[in-house]
């Protein structure tokens, strides 16, 4: 399955990073994004294969 690109804002990141009921995939998604500052706050940037990325979009959800 091919990657895709996932940017996540920072908060949403932070709020995930800290969440207990993400997979170990999910966590290493989290943890390999880089940085990007914007304005006052920043994005994560990463990437994912979709399933990965359904899981954090569901789990963000679910918050």
């Amino acid at each position: 399955m091919k990657a895709v690109h996932v940017e996540i804002p920072g908060r949403a990141a932070r709020h995930l990073a800290d969440h207990t009921g993400l997979g170990e995939e999910e966590q290493h998604a989290l943890q390999r994004g880089r940085t990007v500052r914007r304005d006052q706050g920043y994005t994560l940037h990463g990437t994912a294969v979709p399933e990965v990325h359904q899981a954090l979009l569901a789990a963000a959800a679910r918050a």
